[in-house]
């Protein structure tokens, strides 16, 4: 039978579309369930002040480590697609984190549980603590080759820094840089790079005898790109390609590089009087020896007066490289 004959068969009836009810009622059940997950993490919110009030008299540091739940207290599960237990939650630790450290995953099991029997379209609900602790519900397998620190994950650095930021990350090559202290800035920029997210803008420099940026295209060449996945991998590209070079280097250019990205992004966008601005340099702070203080009263010059047209606005974060770490 034709198509054209099946379709002719059914019955049709003609309705009458009223957009403004349909809005409302679109806009009641997207509040609606808005409110329910406001619900969720109040509660989560309570349970973890009521819990650190306690711990503050009884420490409550207990520990269940994702990557040693056994394979018996799991099985799969659809909407997580892997293998969770959907009755505790489980913890990655920071490196550093302090062993005394708050830690409220005991106390949170059965809100968590409660929460995603309440609420089946919930995925996951996490923890996460500015002292080294990450908690995750349900309790699974947790990126468990090597070590996790959550707090350079874009969730996290977006929660506690809400704001956008305007970051120029610059990586001293010079000569007087070893292969160890470059990899460990090359390794450290990676770090920055990964942590921030599209709401954010970023530039890259190579500081040596010469300065070079990770340009997309001839736009971003005097301006940040915005930290969208396609700027992430050009630069992580960039970065790792960064090498060592024979030049000194030229500590003043970089910082006047850095700061004219900072102002020429500030004056085309209309900036938001809480968007952070900041100039992160991963250096040995080594300056050559035929020009060493006249090299260092340049820098400091650059510095005070670049800072100064942009109102002293600009945060700059100086980390030493140092063979070993």
């Amino acid at each position: 039978m034709p198509k054209e004959r099946i379709f002719n068969s059914f019955v049709y009836t003609e309705k009458t579309s009223n957009g403004e009810t349909e809005v409302q009622q679109l806009a009641k059940k997207i509040r609606e369930k808005f409110n329910r997950y406001l619900d969720v993490v109040n509660r989560n919110k309570q349970v973890v002040e009521v819990s650190y009030i306690a711990h503050l008299t009884s420490p409550l540091t207990a520990i269940q480590d994702c990557c040693s739940i056994p394979a018996s207290m799991m099985e799969f599960d659809g909407n997580f697609n892997t293998n969770v237990s959907k009755t505790i939650c489980c913890d990655r630790l920071s490196p550093t984190v302090n062993s005394r450290a708050f830690n409220p995953g005991r106390d949170l099991n059965s809100v968590l549980a409660d929460n995603l029997k309440s609420n089946p379209g919930i995925k996951w609900q996490y923890f996460s603590s500015e002292e080294g602790i990450f908690t995750v519900f349900p309790a699974h397998k947790f990126h468990c080759k090597g070590n996790y620190e959550h707090r350079s994950q874009p969730v996290y650095v977006s929660a506690v820094r809400p704001q956008s930021k305007h970051i120029v990350v610059m990586v001293d090559h010079g000569a007087s840089i070893t292969d160890s202290q470059l990899q460990i800035a090359r390794d450290s920029a990676l770090v920055i790079l990964n942590s921030i997210d599209e709401h954010d803008k970023i530039s890259i420099l190579s500081v040596a005898d010469t300065i070079r940026s990770c340009s997309l295209d001839q736009c971003y060449k005097s301006l940040l790109s915005p930290a969208t996945s396609e700027t992430k991998r050009k630069m992580s590209t960039f970065i790792s390609n960064i090498k060592s070079s024979n030049g000194a280097t030229q500590h003043a250019v970089g910082f006047q590089k850095a700061f004219q990205l900072l102002r020429n992004t500030s004056s085309l966008n209309k900036q938001s009087p809480t968007t952070d601005m900041v100039i992160i340099y991963l250096s040995s702070g080594i300056t050559s020896r035929e020009t060493s203080e006249l090299e260092k009263r340049a820098t400091l010059s650059v510095v005070r007066e670049e800072n100064r047209h942009l109102n002293n606005s600009v945060m700059i974060l100086t980390y030493a490289l140092m063979n070993g770490g």
